[in-house]
């Protein structure tokens, strides 16, 4: 075990060629991903499969950059231990890469889902939750031999994500949720008992009554498409949205496009939620969507939203700021995700 400049890196050299960088934040989710390692290192050398462990106690934006910016072996593949945070942030600090170095070659990526919702993963139809024996095992095999997939990258500002971006009513709830989280995290027996969902269920309730909707032009691809009050904005890149719901069947995260979901009320908001869930079946979800007829679904390479005043707005699970002006933009197939395509 070598330990220098913040990076604790194991190295085990084996006969495949393949390098796994795996990258994870030993704080995030009370030490989640910190403690799964024990479990992932001995199936890699089970495996014989050669592998480093970058662990940060940061910014993985930050440290991710820097691990590219290194240099790294053509066949390197990077995989990111953590919830849809965590492979946003790292995502970000490979866009930054590309940013200042265009054209340059960057590795594959890959996620190792241990979040609360696993969008991300979810949508690819990967393993999710306790990834012990051979779901653990078929998610390691994956990386090395899984498929590459051509990823849309969603950009707002300076600000990247691959999974969704959101404003006005989801975001709210996210915010009160943190706020909660940070307060329960200084009493033990209210952190034992008061977990995940839980904290933001509660949210949900107290934001239906605190939660303020604003007035707002948007445009797509430079064209107006909706004036009016909204309630909350989605927009997807891939399918999965906060964890259990898949309100965009339809969306592709390798179309060149974002699908984006305008909820004109509370009541529409409700309405979607209610029979949006993504074990319903299909036909309930879409019979369902269609007869909502105030709820707009659109598609486009670009959106513009105008607000008449300042809403809050998240990307991939992480509160990033309130602003009244915001747009956002895709850029198509902008890097190479490994994903499991052996049978289930």
């Amino acid at each position: 075990m070598y330990i220098l400049n913040g990076f604790i890196s194991n190295f085990y050299g084996m006969n495949n060629e393949t390098k796994i960088i795996f990258i994870l934040n030993p704080l995030s989710g009370d030490g989640a991903a910190i403690r799964k390692w024990n479990e992932i290192e001995a199936e890699l050398q089970r495996l014989k499969f050669n592998y480093q462990l970058v662990s940060h106690k940061g910014d993985l934006k930050d440290i991710s950059f820097e691990t590219i910016s290194q240099g790294l072996d053509k066949n390197a593949i990077i995989a990111g231990i953590g919830g849809d945070g965590t492979h946003c942030a790292i995502i970000n600090g490979m866009m930054k890469f590309l940013e200042k170095n265009p054209g340059a070659p960057i590795p594959p990526y890959s996620p190792v889902p241990l979040g609360t919702a696993n969008n991300i993963a979810k949508s690819f139809n990967m393993e999710t939750g306790n990834l012990s024996g051979t779901a653990l095992t078929r998610l390691l095999k994956g990386i090395i031999y899984g498929a590459n997939f051509k990823m849309d990258v969603g950009k707002i500002g300076g600000h990247y994500f691959i999974d969704d971006f959101s404003a006005g009513f989801d975001p709210h709830v996210l915010a009160g949720r943190d706020r909660d989280k940070s307060l329960i995290s200084t009493n033990p027996i209210l952190r034992f008992f008061l977990k995940g969902y839980i904290v933001y269920l509660a949210n949900v309730f107290k934001s239906l009554t605190s939660f303020k909707p604003a007035n707002a032009e948007i445009q797509a691809d430079g064209h107006p498409v909706f004036s009016g009050e909204i309630f909350n904005i989605v927009v997807n890149n891939t399918r999965i949205y906060a964890g259990e719901f898949d309100f965009t069947d339809s969306a592709l995260p390798n179309d060149g496009l974002m699908d984006m979901l305008i909820f004109t009320g509370k009541c529409d908001y409700l309405a979607r939620y209610l029979v949006g869930n993504r074990l319903m079946h299909r036909k309930i979800r879409r019979t369902a969507h269609k007869n909502k007829k105030s709820l707009q679904h659109l598609k486009a390479k670009s959106f513009k939203m105008k607000f008449h005043h300042p809403l809050i707005y998240q990307t991939d699970g992480e509160v990033i700021g309130n602003s009244d002006s915001m747009e956002i933009i895709v850029i198509p197939s902008a890097l190479t995700f490994k994903i499991p395509v052996d049978p289930v």
